[in-house]
């Protein structure tokens, strides 16, 4: 079975993944999620990694992770990202969620 990563010079998606963490410092899956509206950090990350960006991962806690790119790791390719910037103020996943009617479940 072969695994398909989207490309990071294509990809609006995995350059705004990449845009939170080209400053090589920690950030929670919690924190890259509201700052990119996006929920899967994870496959994200592991895309941008199969480009041969290293990505420190570190657990704090149970079910918790924070994510390093480590700058030294950033591959030499025919074409340069530049550095990459969001939305002055990015669309913020919680008040998204409660703006959304909660239907609760009869069991």
């Amino acid at each position: 079975m072969s695994r398909h990563a989207a490309n990071l010079a294509t990809s609006e998606r995995l350059q705004k993944v990449y845009a939170v963490l080209q400053d090589g410092q920690w950030h929670t899956s919690f924190e890259i999620m509201q700052k990119t509206n996006l929920c899967a950090v994870g496959s994200a990350i592991s895309e941008i990694r199969s480009q041969g960006y290293e990505i420190k991962c570190e657990c704090v806690s149970k079910g918790r992770f924070q994510y390093r790119l480590i700058q030294e790791s950033w591959p030499s390719q025919d074409f340069s990202l530049p550095l990459l910037t969001l939305e002055a103020e990015p669309k913020n996943i919680q008040s998204r969620l409660q703006s959304q009617p909660v239907q609760e479940e009869m069991f």
